[in-house]
């Protein structure tokens, strides 16, 4: 994916995430409920490759590519609604920078070849998901659930393909996750979460010959908010 086709991916996805957050927030409590967050994500993902054209003993079952990246995130939130220590929020966030697995010979097809092997990379994430939480004391334990969509890029051997063997497509799913706050003072908290996205599966420019399995990734995200 070229820088052009990056931006309008961020771009389009940045005004699908106010969008929803917009509609989500109409009525909703008083400003002092809007936040911002962002941090760092550490991230695994490990999707399989399939080349699916091998004869027995010679590929037609998954090869494990493994993806460990760090990058930041940032996001907005807003409070609907609060019941006592209960709340609901929305919030909208977009993972940026590109979380890459570099080549990788797996020592099967189609992830075998020198030089080519195998690669994916998650260049952007975006999800909208809904948290409700619980205040205990300075603590804020949540659940979060909603949508996301990806930017997602590999590749494999092109003897596999017997040509080009890649995708490069924005992929659709869901995020759930589980995490906490710590409020600091009136105004800053820290966070940490763990927020699991599965998407659908890319398809590669020769799929008869190379499949892929859906994309899921894990994060293991841990930074701070600021309510205004």
């Amino acid at each position: 994916m070229n820088l052009g086709e990056k931006l309008m991916f961020v771009s389009k996805a940045s005004g699908f995430a106010a969008a929803a957050v917009i509609v989500c927030t109409l009525n909703a409590a008083n400003a002092q409920d809007n936040y911002v967050y962002g941090g760092l994500s550490f991230v695994s993902s490990g999707p399989g490759y399939t080349y699916t054209a091998g004869g027995p003993g010679f590929g037609g079952f998954p090869v494990e590519v493994s993806l460990t990246d760090n990058v930041p995130f940032i996001g907005y939130g807003r409070v609907l609604r609060r019941n006592g220590n209960f709340s609901l929020a929305v919030e909208a966030d977009v993972m940026a920078g590109g979380a890459a697995s570099g080549r990788q010979e797996l020592g099967a097809p189609p992830c075998i070849t020198p030089g080519q092997a195998c690669t994916l990379e998650i260049d952007n994430m975006v999800s909208v998901r809904f948290v409700y939480a619980e205040e205990i004391g300075a603590w804020k334990p949540f659940a979060t659930w909603g949508l996301a969509a990806a930017s997602v890029s590999g590749s494999a051997d092109t003897g596999a393909c017997a040509g080009p063997c890649d995708f490069d497509e924005t992929l659709f799913g869901f995020s759930l996750g589980l995490g906490t706050g710590y409020r600091i003072n009136e105004k800053w908290s820290a966070r940490a979460e763990v927020l699991y996205s599965e998407f659908n599966a890319p398809e590669f420019t020769n799929p008869v010959n190379v499949t892929s399995t859906g994309v899921d990734a894990v994060q293991l995200r841990f930074g701070a908010s600021y309510t205004f």
